[in-house]
């Protein structure tokens, strides 16, 4: 009994000092944290360093004062090199940031809150140039963490979740411009190291932002959006991407005005190079799109796409990435011709395209009431032929020796009869089609260096 009481005792008294030891493990990690971003140009400021029994608070003030050495550590979470458009744009940023965790050393949960505390310099002085209250309200608005990200991060499980605190901001301009801004419902979740995601997981209620003067206007919705995210590497990820309602109006004095609205948006995009090919997936539909201007409207339902390219070649394919990558960063017209020789390399190796499906149910215009829209089913297969890849006069040429092509295409007889109105070209097809239960067909093939229409020789 009585070694008992004294195990009893001894583990209680190491419970007790564990909160007073501390928990090294988070305070090592942070501390490793804030040497990187002081390595990278970013000044750090501790505000606050509160140790008590259970828990530890510390608030820091991250300030950006090299922009280009912070944009060389931007890049290391992007293909994209940000240097070039960026570090003005960061130049001067100032970052709070608070943290707590628990004292407990088998803890290893953390606790942030993220918030802007200032415009990057050159951006506050062009609002202050422009007007110089919209600047004060602003800079007071970001000091009361109007804009602030809350994240709740395990350490040994390396998975994250949080939120966006809710803004609803109105004001007036000196010119009489009326801005508002609303963002409520943002929440996200995830798995993988910080900068270095593995998933990402981001709902959004609703998003707002509305510009009015003298009668012109400006507005901007997005409702119920959801977005979900894996990353394996640079080059094989998923993106989904679903929307419930989007509304964009836009009224000025000089142009028609134009309203858009559109519902069920859905978006799949997805890359795979863990193969000895390349593969990719693109889906997406809506469910309604309206368009309206001073004169006319469209009105179009139930769109979809789904289209697949596999059997590219891996090495081909990242030659092309990372040139258009440096396109994106700098264009030049050397860098041109390097990314069209690419895309000849690229399907000289062979390449497979599918489209599952690409269609639209119905439109209707303002003269036009609804009737049924287009159905296109493909497969196009490009063989194997390094010859292709000399230049580009030779892959002309070539292309239609290595190219087969096996594809159905529907049309509804009135929107055929409409397409023959407004292009009359398209009138060498009518002896090639198939009517079929108030539909247009058409059986396209090309293979042999012949095109095919309904098994007729064009």
């Amino acid at each position: 009994m009585k070694k008992t009481l004294i195990i009893f005792a001894i583990v209680a008294l190491l419970i007790a000092i564990f909160p007073i030891v501390g928990n090294k493990v988070i305070e090592n990690s942070i501390d490793n944290q804030i040497e990187l971003l002081k390595s990278y140009g970013v000044e750090v400021q501790t505000n606050l360093d509160k140790h008590g029994y259970l828990h530890t608070q510390k608030e820091y003030l991250l300030i950006v004062q090299d922009a280009d050495k912070f944009a060389q550590y931007l890049n290391q979470f992007s293909d994209k090199n940000t240097q070039n458009y960026t570090a003005d744009m960061l130049e001067g940023i100032k970052v709070g940031l608070d943290l707590e965790y628990s004292n407990f050393p088998l803890s290893d949960a953390v606790s942030l809150d993220i918030y802007l505390l200032s415009l990057p310099l050159k951006m506050q002085k062009f609002v202050e140039s422009y007007d110089s209250d919209f600047e004060h309200y602003i800079t007071k608005s970001l000091q009361n963490k109007t804009l602030l990200v809350h994240l709740d991060y395990s350490i040994a499980k390396s998975d994250f979740k949080g939120y966006v605190k809710n803004i609803d901001e109105k004001y007036t301009l000196k010119d009489t411009s009326i801005l508002s801004f609303n963002l409520t419902d943002v929440s996200y979740s995830g798995n993988g190291v910080l900068g270095y995601m593995e998933s990402l997981n981001l709902l959004l209620g609703q998003l707002s932002l509305n510009i009015i003067k003298d009668g012109e206007e400006f507005h901007l919705q997005l409702h119920n959006l959801l977005v979900f995210s894996t990353f394996e590497s640079d080059t094989t990820y998923n993106y989904v991407f679903k929307l419930k309602k989007l509304n964009y109006i836009v009224k000025t004095k000089e142009f028609d005005d134009l309203s858009l609205q559109t519902h069920n948006i859905y978006v799949d995009f997805s890359s795979n190079t863990q193969g000895e090919k390349a593969s990719f997936y693109s889906k997406s539909s809506f469910e309604h799109l309206f368009v309206e201007t001073n004169s006319t409207t469209i009105n179009l339902n139930g769109f979809n796409y789904d289209i697949s390219l596999s059997e590219a070649d891996k090495d081909s394919y990242e030659k092309l990435r990372i040139l258009l990558l440096q396109a994106d960063a700098a264009y030049t017209d050397d860098l041109g011709v390097e990314i069209q020789q690419s895309f000849i390399e690229l399907f000289s190796k062979g390449v497979d395209l599918k489209i599952a499906d690409f269609s639209l149910g119905s439109v209707a215009t303002k003269n036009i009431q609804a009737i049924d829209g287009f159905g296109i089913k493909a497969e196009i297969v490009i063989d194997e032929d390094i010859a292709m890849a000399q230049d580009i006069v030779s892959f002309t040429t070539l292309i239609s020796k290595n190219i087969t092509i096996d594809s159905q295409v529907k049309f509804s007889k009135d929107l055929f009869s409409i397409i023959n109105q407004e292009f009359p070209l398209t009138l060498f097809a009518a002896p090639y089609a198939i009517e079929h239960e108030n539909k247009i067909l058409f059986d396209l093939k090309f293979y042999d260096e012949k095109l095919r229409i309904n098994d007729k020789i064009l």
